[in-house]
């Protein structure tokens, strides 16, 4: 697997996968420290982005690039259906943090979770900036930008005249 295709297909998996959103919502609730009530609008999100997590890593397998990462980094137990039962059966019967956080069992399951989720976040992160970034540059969304400037740097002043009037 070449370089690039590599950390495409290690981005494609954290956007797929919803990492960087399941860790926004859930990781702050994994907080032993933090105390209260689980808003229902942050239990139907963090169901609604598992279920969609789940589909979309049903989705890499069938993509050879992803695949193979996906085997190599042993993603599949994070999607054991004994784990996201777990999950799925906790979060409509959790009104409190605590109930997540006296269930051993429950606690491991979405600490875990959260865990590799950030794992694989870091790992796309750390490869896309060593391996495509360091070697290519960061591409710059607005090219035009630089176009733009260096014609006007490099402008006669009559030809500046002409194009503001």
């Amino acid at each position: 697997m070449q370089t690039l295709e590599f950390t495409r297909a290690l981005n494609l998996i954290v956007e797929k996968l919803k990492a960087r959103e399941l860790i926004r919502v859930w990781e702050p609730l994994i907080d032993t420290r933090a105390d209260g009530v689980i808003a229902e609008e942050v239990k139907n999100r963090f169901s609604t982005l598992i279920f969609s997590s789940n589909a979309g890593y049903a989705r890499l397998l069938d993509l050879a690039p992803t695949r193979k990462i996906l085997e190599k980094l042993n993603i599949a137990q994070v999607y054991e259906p004994a784990r996201l039962g777990t999950i799925i059966a906790a979060i409509p019967s959790s009104a409190q943090l605590q109930q997540i956080w006296g269930n051993g069992y429950s606690y491991a399951a979405f600490y875990s979770l959260t865990e590799q989720l950030w794992s694989l976040v870091r790992m796309e992160s750390a490869c896309r900036s060593l391996l495509e970034e360091e070697k290519k540059g960061k591409i710059d969304p607005f090219p035009g930008r630089k176009i733009l400037a260096f014609r006007r740097e490099f402008q006669s002043p009559s030809e500046s005249d002409s194009t503001h009037r």
